[in-house]
């Protein structure tokens, strides 16, 4: 005749947490902030490793016989957390191997609404453990009950006797096969995955945000019990250098370090063509400034009037080069009473070009690449600036 164990047990439960997890804010502080801009932090959750919502020592719930057919074993549990049921641990007999029909319901027992059912496969593998891993996640709720069912499908070669294993002693188990002298693993496992929840300094609730304003941004996320992790970071103002000193009534520098740089003409705002040093040379009476990009901000100058044509006073009117434009060779001439020091010679970048003059102030350009340039003539009391053309 065969034995039907009816179980109706006191739950033992374990509240187990989900594994401690990470959380951090990009970019790096600290983050520079462009005057008048935005900048968006996100955030990189790692770490949330999954873990055991519920895990019961002790059998509870459905008929579980050993040696009759089409037997069920249902397992009742309380969601720990809400989020997605992903996977049950259940204990069998040993030597089990066959097909099944898993099943999850509301409420206490098989009789309620069922949420998800799928054919699954017990191995016999594993010290008796089966892992089931829910497909198609079930959403539960945080102290809510719910059901799992393992209908046996002996026809696909689930053998007799089936049903749970559980830890002893044995007068705590009224179902299945019961061992006096031996002591088995917990009956069941389940895990939730649980939603990433956001919380920002501002009051945002989203996993990334925009920012504005200067300051130090803190998150804090929670993904269920034991996840949950803390990160800041400080945004600051970036400030772009846009001063720009003259020197020589004509050579325009931008004092920015650490930056790159456009020279523009203020009358059309067009750019100047390869004019990207820090130092400009002006080739023509207008109004220029630089666009300087530091630390990812970039900001203009004010324009700067330079006048180039009037850069010879009357007293230097005859100081001339010859020829102007250039092709081989070129020559400064000047009254004789002009007592000339120095002349250094700048390229349109504003790099020093060695142009080596002789006494006669001649010097010779078969080398120099043709385009415009600039000599500064450095005089016993002045200095000023004379342009002239390589062909």
């Amino acid at each position: 005749m065969p034995k039907i164990f009816i179980a109706i047990l006191v739950l033992f439960y374990t509240n187990n947490t989900f594994a401690q997890c990470e959380v951090e804010i990009s970019p790096d502080g600290p983050v520079n902030l462009c005057e008048g801009g935005f900048v968006e932090l996100t955030t990189t959750v790692t770490a949330v490793e999954l873990s055991v919502d519920q895990q019961q020592l002790l059998y509870l719930g459905g008929e579980s016989a050993r040696n009759l057919p089409g037997y069920s074993t249902w397992q009742s549990f309380t969601a720990g957390v809400t989020g997605d049921l992903v996977q049950i641990d259940q204990g069998f007999f040993n030597e089990m191997t066959g097909t099944a029909t898993l099943n999850i319901f509301t409420g206490t027992g098989n009789g309620g609404t069922l949420l998800y059912s799928e054919t699954v496969t017990i191995s016999g593998t594993g010290n008796f453990w089966e892992t089931f891993v829910i497909d198609t996640p079930v959403p539960i709720t945080e102290s809510e009950v719910y059901t799992f069912e393992i209908v046996p499908d002996l026809a696909g070669g689930l053998p007799d006797p089936y049903g749970v294993q559980v830890s002893g002693p044995a007068d705590n188990y009224a179902g299945g096969r019961c061992e006096f002298d031996v002591t088995w693993d917990d009956v069941f496992k389940t895990y939730v995955s649980a939603p990433i929840s956001y919380t920002w300094s501002t009051g945002a609730t989203s996993s990334a945000i925009i920012v504005n304003e200067p300051g130090t941004y803190t998150v804090n996320i929670n993904a269920g019990p034991g996840c949950s992790a803390t990160d800041a970071v400080d945004v600051v103002i970036t400030e772009v250098n846009t001063n720009v000193t003259v020197t020589d009534f004509t050579i325009l520098t931008a004092e920015a370090t650490d930056a790159t740089y456009q020279w523009i003409n203020c009358y059309d705002n067009e750019i100047i063509e390869d004019a990207t040093s820090q130092t400009y040379f002006p080739d023509e009476n207008s109004e220029f400034a630089v666009i300087v990009t530091q630390n990812g901000c970039t900001d203009t100058s004010e324009c700067i009037y330079v006048q180039i044509e009037s850069v010879l006073t009357s007293t230097y009117a005859d100081f001339k080069v010859v020829p102007n434009p250039a092709t081989n060779n070129i020559q400064f001439q000047f009254d004789a009473g002009i007592n000339l020091l120095s002349i250094v010679t700048f390229d349109i970048q504003g790099n020093v070009i060695q142009v080596p003059f002789n006494n006669n102030y001649q010097a010779n350009l078969l080398t120099l690449a043709p385009g415009l340039y600039f000599s500064k003539i450095n005089l016993a009391n002045e200095s000023f600036i004379i342009k002239w053309v390589k062909n």
